[in-house]
């Protein structure tokens, strides 16, 4: 995978995490440097750690010397997976959860829960990056530093604008992540 690849995956992944933060940010009373920071490096690092574990799983499953009909099974596989990804987020678009607002600050436990879970996405866009032999380091480097960058993004846009916000990132996400499958979908038919 080329780094742009690369690049369009973990923005689609991210996406994912600017909406729950910007339904966060919405409930904020108010937001505080380093409260911020420990939000945003919470979210990455759970995407990151379900990222690496969903690459070790895919190792398992392919094994080295495996003919040119079985790389094409892995990919289109991998393409299955960045595609109902990508139909999930556009599921939760077209769901369009209304999140009834109100001045909170957020526990550390509910916010690694919340991390936990959204992080089950990256898992399993980890099997797929790793079923395409993708770079994993420099994978894991560009997922972090997105989604750092769209959690700290989709706290202060919630904040400033309110969780409606969170409708429009599902839907580039999801069109992200169909690219994606479509992309190797092309690349292992030609």
């Amino acid at each position: 995978m080329s780094f742009g690849e690369i690049l369009i995956v973990c923005f689609g992944l991210s996406l994912d995490v600017f909406a729950v933060t910007a339904c966060m940010g919405a409930m904020l009373a108010r937001i505080r440097t380093g409260r911020l920071i420990v939000l945003c490096l919470i979210f990455s690092l759970w995407q990151v750690i379900a990222f690496v574990l969903g690459r070790l799983l895919s190792a398992f499953l392919q094994p080295d010397g495996v003919s040119a009909v079985t790389l094409g099974i892995w990919r289109i596989v991998s393409a299955g997976i960045f595609l109902a990804l990508g139909a999930l987020l556009i599921g939760k678009a077209l769901k369009n959860k209304v999140i009834f607002e109100h001045r909170s600050e957020f526990p550390i436990k509910k916010v690694m829960a919340a991390g936990a879970l959204l992080s089950i996405d990256a898992f399993f866009a980890g099997v797929g990056f790793g079923l395409l032999n993708a770079r994993w380091l420099i994978t894991g480097v560009t997922l972090f530093a997105v989604s750092v960058l769209c959690a700290g993004g989709g706290i202060l846009t919630g904040y400033h604008f309110g969780y409606e916000q969170k409708t429009k990132a599902y839907w580039v996400g999801g069109a992200l992540f169909l690219a994606a499958g479509v992309d190797v979908i092309a690349r292992a038919l030609a």
